[in-house]
């Protein structure tokens, strides 16, 4: 049979053709990657506010443990999964947004319901990375600049679609839970920093759930939902510069972009900059006393979205690139120790953020055009003295620029710290890189009970 030529037809019928045997290998690691990284930032926003508000919500105040059996249906628990996921944000990145923190959410959700082999859930990650990345290759304009919040609008197709893999739903009801979820996004910049921020991913990975569940009923929808003129991609498009024609790209998106693994908790569109003046702050050992001046170039459409210079709450200082910047002259770091309000409001950070400015730059990087080709940091001494960083055109962490598995491995275990015992989280980690191998995902919701016995 004919590959499709037309869009949402097309990754119907990749996803419906998915064989999880067939992943090259490199497919399969960075998924799992995924998982890792999701499951630990989601442990560690569980008790965020966004999250405990949604659970006050739903009447679930006593669900202790996201691995844990909620007794809300599949869709509900994809909800309060994918807040606690984003709360923090400290989730990956990739095409223009956060593929794990909608993705694993929707597919744990679905798996506690109905459990398959870790094999089928990493597929059912790289089905989703593949819609979502398709949709963002044709719209040359960052989303961001005219207002979508990337991840709520991509996200629901690639939840429908990783939920769709799970669920063996054929190519036509693909195709229906596709374009149904086509209907069912957006999300507002003007909501970062603030908690609705991951309330928006949220939805993005229950509306997956929802449009997986509407077709498998035999709900009809628009098989062209993607492409047509007035459809998702035009309608949404910034300029109106989405391409609409021609089917999916023959290879896989996953391969050539990957995932960013995030090493602050904060917006990714500063991680750049953060590293910068890591390394001045630690090559001159400088003390931010003798700091008299702090000049960022950055990108237009980072700066952008970093909306607080001088942040009241922890949500702001996520989205403040004054205070990150201070934290990493003060402290020598910008971790979850540091989005804390007595650190944010106190007199050291307050005395020098309004220190700390940024000079534009409108030229976009080719690979990320939501970025400039780089960023770079200045820091004027009050001895006179002027110290400039290198250019940094990707931050650690970054596909092209890998920190390793040991660093992953830190991660999770500076975000599982307070979370569970020692013991518990290395069990945890141990199952989830085994997860691939495993032959049911049913393991992964008993190690509450194996890990205390």
């Amino acid at each position: 049979m004919p590959e499709p030529t037309e869009l949402t037809a097309s990754l119907a019928n990749f996803v419906a053709g998915l064989d999880a045997n067939d992943l090259p290998a490199k497919a399969r690691d960075i998924a799992l990657s995924g998982f890792i990284d999701c499951i630990a930032v989601l442990y560690a926003g569980w008790d965020a506010p966004a999250a405990t508000h949604m659970r006050k919500v739903a009447g679930t105040d006593t669900w202790a443990d996201p691995l844990q059996a909620s007794g809300l249906p599949a869709q509900e628990e994809a909800l309060h999964l994918a807040i606690a996921a984003h709360a923090l944000d400290f989730d990956d990145t990739a095409i223009a947004g956060h593929p794990s923190a909608v993705l694993v959410p929707a597919i744990l959700a679905e798996l506690k319901a109905n459990p398959k082999p870790g094999l089928r859930a990493i597929a059912a990650w790289v089905a989703g990375y593949e819609v979502w990345a398709e949709l963002d290759a044709r719209e040359p304009d960052p989303l961001h600049g005219k207002g979508w919040h990337p991840s709520a609008v991509y996200g629901p197709p690639a939840a429908a679609a990783a939920i769709a893999s799970l669920r063996d739903l054929d190519t036509n009801k693909t195709q229906t839970a596709i374009s149904i979820a086509a209907s069912m996004t957006g999300g507002l910049v003007a909501q970062f920093g603030t908690w609705t921020k991951p309330w928006q991913l949220a939805r993005a990975a229950q509306a997956g759930l929802v449009a997986a569940s509407l077709a498998e009923t035999g709900m009809e929808a628009a098989p062209d939902a993607l492409e047509h003129p007035r459809g998702f991609l035009g309608a949404l498009s910034p300029r109106g510069n989405a391409r609409l024609d021609g089917p999916r790209a023959a290879d896989l998106h996953v391969l050539q972009q990957g995932l960013n693994i995030k090493f602050y908790p904060v917006c990714y569109a500063m991680h750049r900059a953060l590293d910068a003046a890591a390394e001045l702050a630690a090559d001159n050992d400088i003390d931010p006393a003798q700091v008299a001046a702090v000049d960022v170039e950055i990108g237009a459409t980072q700066a952008g979205l970093l909306h607080y210079s001088q942040p009241e709450t922890v949500a702001q200082a996520r989205f403040s690139l004054q205070f990150s910047i201070a934290a990493i002259l003060l402290r020598r770091k910008c971790g979850l120790g540091e989005l804390a309000d007595d650190f944010i409001l106190s007199e050291p950070v307050r005395a020098l953020t309004p220190k700390i400015t940024m000079t534009l730059l409108e030229e976009r990087s080719p690979d990320e055009p939501a970025h400039s080709p780089w960023d770079r940091v200045t820091i004027r001494m009050k001895d006179g003295s002027v110290l400039v960083s290198r250019k940094v055109d990707f931050p650690l962490g970054h596909f092209r620029k890998p920190a390793g598995p040991d660093a992953l491995k830190r991660k999770f275990d500076d975000c599982l710290t307070g979370c569970l015992p020692k013991e518990r989280a290395d069990t945890l980690y141990r199952a989830l890189a085994d997860l691939p191998a495993l032959a049911s995902t049913t393991s992964l919701f008993e190690l509450r009970e194996f890990a205390d016995a």
